[in-house]
């Protein structure tokens, strides 16, 4: 390992915070002031002590100070600015890294792709696993069977999620295309995936949980349709741990103009304004529920929400809507 390796090696030591190296380091800089105070000076044993115990302090607060702003640095790059926002510097991905692979079949199995170029080769119910560090090329596969792909990159799964919604919610209010872009470092778009709605968007219905609380004295979630009227509106059965979550909603017509619609909830044979306490005994942060509903042309929609701990919020609990997924066949080309 050559000089310069090294120095990195020590730095990458220093900045994940190895307490027992820093005060090594700091320690053994005090001590060699000492030796060269006792050996070129005529001060007191006393007060060259405190000197280099002084010195032994300031060169632990540098180390730390270094290995916490290398660790801060890393975490969060720091990239040329186009327009509004700093471009990402993506340090972890690595373009030049290719591996070749042909004529192989994978039966049953996980296969990271990551730098990888697989040529004619053979899936047959296999995971790819992507952690989207690197390209990856296919040329002539063959995928049998069940083909899943899955991550583990937190970014990939964000960026998936709200693309996928931003798709759904364009099918609904009216938009003509639906584009993905890559942007390189001067701010060029370079258009990956362009795809057009096959029909002209209908109007949808779009329920949505508003907030859980207090109605008299019964405790529920709230819900609202900020879109076209819905119908047959129902909450399916979820868990909590090992006990049943029930929020009784069986709403025939739900229409914008009637504002927020109470659904009472019930958690076992205890009434809704458990729901706080149970998640935090389950040391569940959050739940996930569903609320399904038709439009008048019988298309069914699901609305995927979420019902949050937040003790900053009112009963200490949030909701919101993770995304609206339709059965609607022919809306998007294919």
């Amino acid at each position: 390992m050559g000089f310069w390796a090294r120095v990195k090696s020590g730095l990458d030591w220093l900045q994940h915070g190895h307490l027992i190296y820093q005060l090594l380091l700091a320690g053994g800089a005090g001590k060699v002031v000492q030796a060269m105070l006792q050996k070129h000076s005529q001060l007191d044993p006393t007060l060259i002590t405190a000197i280099w115990l002084l010195v032994s302090g300031v060169v632990m607060a540098g180390l730390v100070f270094l290995g916490k702003w290398l660790q801060a640095r890393k975490a969060s790059p720091a990239g040329p600015v186009t327009g509004d926002y700093a471009i990402p510097d993506y340090r972890e991905w690595k373009s030049n890294v290719t591996e070749q692979i042909t004529g192989r079949t994978y039966t049953n199995e996980s296969v990271e792709i990551d730098g990888k170029v697989f040529t004619e080769c053979t899936f047959q119910n296999a995971t790819l696993v992507y952690h989207c560090l690197a390209p990856t090329t296919f040329f002539k596969p063959q995928f049998k069977g069940t083909l899943m792909v899955k991550t583990d990159n937190q970014a990939a799964k964000a960026f998936s999620e709200f693309a996928e919604s931003l798709k759904q919610l364009g099918a609904n209010t009216g938009a003509q295309y639906f584009e993905i872009g890559r942007a390189d470092k001067e701010g060029n778009v370079k258009t990956i995936v362009r795809e057009r709605y096959a029909v002209s968007p209908v109007k949808a219905p779009f329920v949505v949980p508003v907030r859980f609380g207090k109605q008299d004295s019964l405790y529920g979630l709230f819900i609202a349709n900020d879109g076209e009227p819905a119908y047959d509106v129902m909450i399916a059965k979820f868990s909590l741990g090992n006990m049943p979550v029930e929020i009784s909603c069986n709403v025939p017509r739900l229409v914008c103009s009637e504002g927020e619609k109470f659904c009472e909830a019930w958690i076992g044979q205890h009434d809704g304004s458990r729901l706080f306490h149970e998640m935090v005994s389950a040391n569940q942060d959050s739940i996930e529920f569903c609320i399904t509903y038709k439009d008048q042309s019988n298309h069914n929609y699901r609305s995927i929400c979420l019902i949050e701990r937040n003790v900053m919020s009112k009963g200490g609990l949030d909701v919101r809507i993770k995304r609206q997924e339709v059965t609607r066949p022919g809306l998007l080309a294919s």
